[in-house]
């Protein structure tokens, strides 16, 4: 067993070089483990991409959960990383989206995680006086608008992004400049003059993942907790919306669906459906600082507490 001196160098040297979390590189893992919810197929994509891209654009159909994504992703990132080395900026075309949409998720996770620091009305979260996260809505064409964060691991949420100019996203790269930082963007792409089309496009630099509404569990018979499903988009709206658009199938254009009968009180359990295309280029490829193994002055760790 380890000696007290040595158990108290060790203690130092923890004080000096923080044990990394297990769960730096496992959001998903965080979500299940630390807040006991599900996250299924297609959010544990995305999560898994703002892991190892640095930019990462998600075009989905509505209600598949992006907004429960970006908040769990939001406090996953300040929960895994030391207090004053990590910052999460988020932004929404309003300010009533940026407050009532992701900071209302946000504000959720925090309460069942029971995280550290406090959330405030206006989408501040602050741990002690230290504030590690905010959500704003500047002016369009402010180019200053984020200017003044650093941190070593910052994160940047865009929701509702169609909806954001190109502007803001020159602003939200100026964020982006260190290897660590990561950036999202989510959106409905109904709107192809917006910037956020420009992104999905190839050679924009941008990781793009897609969810449509025949993705979701309730057309792949993916196995999820029954009281999952009605978060989700219902094949009833998909069918009520392909009526009104004269016969046209809404969302993203991806063919095959079928309906999965409900299941109380256990799992659907069918084959489950990944149609998710991916496009990148070197800007995107995982930082090694961001996995770095511990320095010199932990690696007497196992062998001093090896009994």
């Amino acid at each position: 067993m380890a000696s007290a001196h040595e158990l108290a160098l060790q203690t130092f040297a923890d004080l000096l070089d923080p044990p990394e979390n297990p769960y730096v590189c496992d959001p998903v893992g965080w979500v299940r483990d630390r807040l006991g919810e599900f996250m299924w197929s297609k959010q544990r994509e995305i999560a898994e991409s703002v892991v190892v891209n640095r930019y990462t654009a998600i075009k989905s159909a509505h209600d598949t959960g992006k907004s429960f994504t970006m908040s769990r992703l939001a406090a996953w990132w300040l929960d895994v990383h030391p207090i004053g080395e990590a910052f999460v900026v988020t932004t929404a075309p309003t300010t009533a989206q940026v407050e009532a949409i992701l900071w209302r998720e946000i504000g959720k996770a925090h309460r069942k995680g029971n995280l550290p620091g406090r959330i405030t009305l206006d989408a501040k979260w602050y741990m002690g006086q230290e504030l590690v996260a905010y959500g704003r809505k500047p002016a369009d064409y402010d180019q200053a608008a984020f200017q003044g964060i650093h941190a070593r691991y910052v994160l940047v949420l865009l929701d509702e992004a169609v909806g954001i100019p190109k502007s803001l996203f020159d602003a939200v790269d100026a964020l982006a400049t260190n290897v660590n930082a990561r950036v999202a963007a989510v959106a409905n792409p109904d709107d192809p003059s917006s910037h956020f089309t420009q992104v999905c496009k190839p050679g924009s630099g941008w990781v793009v993942k897609r969810i449509s509404a025949f993705d979701t569990p309730a057309y792949t018979g993916e196995k999820v907790p029954e009281e999952l499903l009605p978060l989700l988009v219902s094949p009833e709206w998909v069918e009520e919306r392909k009526i009104r658009g004269g016969g046209q199938q809404p969302d993203l254009p991806i063919q095959g669906s079928r309906r999965v009968p409900g299941h109380r009180g256990r799992l659907t359990d069918l084959a489950q459906v990944d149609r998710s295309r991916t496009e990148a280029d070197a800007r995107t490829h995982a930082p090694p600082d961001h996995r770095s193994r511990h320095r010199t002055l932990r690696r007497g760790r196992d062998r001093n507490h090896a009994p």
